[in-house]
């Protein structure tokens, strides 16, 4: 026979149980996240010292997930940025990101900018003058919060590295 108190931590279990669930939902659970973002190719880039180039990152959003655009909605999302790390051999530009397209959470009524499928982002580089001809490596990350229909994921990144031939 159950007493009050067990009855409480009974019915306390599934409740337990729901937020566990949700909180492990939203905060990413860890390794179990499925693959949301995939980054496919990125171009290779051959210039001289002094002239200027472009990278083109391909990524691609999986089916039934989307990532914030960049520029987000509003502030309060966390959009799809590249980001490099300095070099003495290049000055990288600010990204071009597509523009997002307008989609609506399950129960919500607030639009949001964002990215589905195929994602195209072009980086402008630049190189200085006195860089020695030879082969460099740009490395960075692609961070975004990916969101299926009902819930968004804890921000997540992709390692991205560019091989940089500057030649005479």
């Amino acid at each position: 026979m159950m007493n009050d108190i067990s009855r409480a931590r009974f019915r306390s279990v599934p409740l337990a149980l729901f937020f566990l669930g949700a909180t492990m939902a939203v905060a990413g659970a860890g390794d179990a996240l499925p693959v949301m973002l995939t980054v496919g190719s990125v171009s290779e880039v051959h210039t001289r010292p002094g002239d200027s180039a472009t990278v083109t990152i391909r990524l691609k959003v999986m089916r039934g997930y989307h990532v914030n655009a960049n520029p987000a909605a509003n502030d309060l999302y966390i959009p799809l940025e590249i980001v490099f790390a300095d070099t003495s051999f290049a000055v990288v530009g600010r990204p071009l990101y597509p523009k997002g397209k307008t989609w609506r959470l399950k129960d919500s009524d607030e639009n949001l900018l964002v990215y589905g499928g195929a994602v195209k982002i072009i980086v402008p580089l630049a190189i200085p003058k006195n860089v020695q001809p030879g082969e460099y490596a740009l490395y960075g990350t692609v961070d975004y919060q990916a969101c299926d229909d009902a819930v968004c994921f804890m921000p997540q990144s992709r390692a991205v590295s560019v091989k940089v031939l500057v030649e005479r």
